[in-house]
């Protein structure tokens, strides 16, 4: 079956950044584009319910980044499984995520510097050439939740609260590990 129908979801953080998940919406295609409303406070996702009740099979969901989703990472990975067990394409076209998120969102940010990260563990000459400890899954998932937040606007501090952690310690590991979305975002 082919695609139905096109819906583009966006969740801007003010009007330049609206008009941008816009442009490349329309770029992509889409039939319809929804948008949260702009606003400071809580996070809400009245657009996103909206249009999740609206999809039906064959239908596809296109989004400029995984950033807009307004989800922790548990709830975005159970979102990505639900659509796709219900024959419901999603595209995440920053990251180039389709429908097999779950594995890919974690691969989404540990790739991106992949190969930066192995040229720097070669060890240079007379280096103690001891393997060091690989990063748990766990971990990774942890990381991600980290990244996932911090995209969505949040605090380090609001992160350390949501995550309830004890310290900042695994936030600022994940940020230098994959980078802080929103430096990426302001360059």
């Amino acid at each position: 079956m082919g695609t139905r129908h096109v819906y583009g979801y966006g969740r801007p953080k003010d009007q330049q950044d609206k008009a941008k998940q816009k442009a490349v919406l329309d770029d992509y295609g889409c039939d319809s584009i929804l948008m949260e409303r702009i606003g400071k406070g809580k996070i809400a996702n009245a657009t996103l319910d909206k249009i999740v009740d609206q999809l039906r099979e064959g239908d596809k969901l296109v989004v400029s980044s995984i950033y807009v989703f307004p989800l922790t990472l548990l709830k975005l990975i159970d979102l990505f499984d639900g659509l796709r067990k219900n024959g419901i394409e999603v595209l995440c076209l920053e990251e180039k995520l389709g429908n097999d998120a779950s594995y890919g969102i974690l691969n989404a940010y540990h790739s991106r510097s992949r190969s930066e990260r192995s040229k720097a563990s070669l060890p240079e000459a007379g280096e103690n050439t001891r393997r060091k400890r690989g990063i748990t899954d766990e971990t990774k998932q942890k990381y991600l939740a980290i990244i996932t937040l911090r995209g969505q606007g949040m605090s380090i501090r609001s992160i350390k609260e949501e995550m309830e952690m004890g310290s900042t310690r695994m936030i600022y590991q994940a940020l230098e590990m994959y980078g802080d979305p929103l430096k990426k975002n302001k360059k």
